[in-house]
């Protein structure tokens, strides 16, 4: 069995601020991303890309502006891009096939939204019997009348501990057992 790289949405138009604030920290997220993406590769650990395709008039409109994966990231034409439409990634998608043609039985969640896609991605692959770590520090979101980002990024870590998540810092990828 082993392990892959989930990486949530981490495209245009959450950063631009057009249709919505930018990322708490973009700048600061998509390199912590990109940590993530270097120290699994280094592992030989897939990375799948998650890309989100809304609904007409979003920012994530299939092929608009804001639709394409942030192009600071390292995607490679080897990697597989799993394209959804709900928050929960295992919805409507192949992403359970995928991981199961590669007998893949960890998943590591990083991206956007922490409270949306990265919270529903992570719970959607606990409920389907695989082990989930989530790279607490390589998933972000938007500041909102409620509560400013980090607490939001704090809560949803908290969150997903206590649903069975394992939580990780980027920096301890390349030195700690994931399967």
């Amino acid at each position: 069995m082993s392990a892959a790289l989930l990486v949530i949405d981490v495209q245009l138009g959450g950063f631009d601020g057009a249709m919505f604030p930018p990322m708490h920290n973009g700048g600061d997220l998509v390199e912590a991303v990109n940590k993530s993406i270097k120290a699994v590769r280094q592992r030989d650990i897939p990375v799948i890309f998650i890309q989100h395709s809304g609904q007409p008039g979003s920012s994530f409109e299939k092929h608009t502006a804001g639709w394409p994966v942030h192009p600071a990231l390292d995607k490679r034409p080897k990697d597989d891009v799993v394209h959804k439409r709900e928050s929960n990634s295992f919805d409507g998608t192949n992403l359970e096939q995928l991981l199961q043609d590669q007998h893949i039985d960890t998943v590591i969640t990083c991206g956007l939204q922490s409270e949306f896609c990265v919270a529903n991605t992570s719970i959607g692959a606990l409920s389907s019997g695989r082990k989930v770590i989530v790279l607490e520090d390589a998933h972000g979101t938007e500041d909102t009348s409620a509560a400013d980002a980090p607490l939001i990024v704090k809560k949803q870590n908290q969150r997903l501990a206590q649903k069975g998540a394992t939580l990780l810092r980027v920096s301890e990828l390349t030195t700690t057992a994931l399967i």
